[in-house]
């Protein structure tokens, strides 16, 4: 029963977080862990509200499908300015960084489609070497 209302709870403290007064400049920066060795950062700005949709659903659907692991898997929030000039590589938002060690993997950013962005996740976290 509880599982039902996760997307929605999911989806509330996300879209509350995004509402808050913010300068134009600053960024939101969310991270989650699907495994041990990798992070997956989702950067949004004001700005580009209206293009956050497939992003947030392709990061549910991640968090949906990680049943099997022992730990949850959790998106934390944080409001960096300056995490976010110190990653030249992004020019447009919203944006996923996944990086490895802390060594960038993969980078999407921009308009593209839920299918587009699960499928950027997948294959860089499946590049994990066989224990």
């Amino acid at each position: 029963m509880s599982m039902k209302w996760l997307p929605l709870a999911f989806l509330l403290v996300l879209f509350t977080g995004s509402c808050t007064d913010q300068q134009d400049a600053s960024v939101d920066v969310y991270k989650m862990n699907p495994t041990e060795d990798y992070e997956v950062f989702f950067y949004s700005n004001k700005a580009t509200i209206e293009l956050e949709e497939e992003y947030i659903n392709a990061l549910l659907e991640l968090k949906l499908s990680n049943d099997n692991h022992t730990s949850p898997l959790t998106l934390t929030k944080t409001r960096s300015t300056t995490e976010a000039k110190e990653r030249k590589t992004i020019h447009q938002y919203p944006a996923l960084v996944i990086q490895r060690e802390g060594s960038t993997m993969a980078t999407i950013s921009g308009k593209k489609a839920k299918n587009d962005i699960l499928k950027v996740i997948n294959d860089s976290i499946q590049k994990l070497p066989s224990s």
